[in-house]
């Protein structure tokens, strides 16, 4: 989950938002049949990642950024995949973004398409809840 408070010229977020956020976070449910990975590339607010949150089951403990790419060593790029619970590989955004040296040493790459659609998940746990 990507969660930004926006507050404009304000010196700091309201604090009914904190406080909001505060109060929700502790509470979300994290039984999830989502295959975790570590994100890698992707523009402002993660939109390739968003969309795949979306429509397939994958959840992305951490994003390494594409404006973040040239400065990635492979011990940051390792830190960031370690600090990722239960991540199983990662995904690119893009061709350009997976060919970066310093994910070599990573377990595997996967294809946006390993994680499966939410949509049939969503039927056959339908299907199933009404046998």
């Amino acid at each position: 989950m990507f969660v930004e408070i926006g507050y404009g010229t304000e010196p700091g977020p309201p604090p009914s938002a904190v406080r909001v956020l505060a109060d929700v976070i502790p509470n979300l449910d994290d039984a999830s049949s989502d295959r975790v990975a570590l994100a890698v590339g992707g523009g402002h607010y993660a939109p390739h990642f968003t969309d795949l949150v979306l429509k397939r089951q994958w959840a992305f403990g951490h994003i390494i950024s594409r404006h973040s790419l040239a400065t990635l060593n492979p011990e940051m790029a390792r830190s960031a995949f370690a600090m990722s619970e239960g991540a199983e590989g990662w995904l690119a955004a893009r061709a350009e973004d997976a060919g970066h040296p310093a994910l070599a040493g990573l377990p595997p790459r996967y294809r946006d398409s390993d994680g499966p659609s939410r949509a049939v998940a969503k039927t056959a746990t339908t299907s199933a809840s009404d046998t």
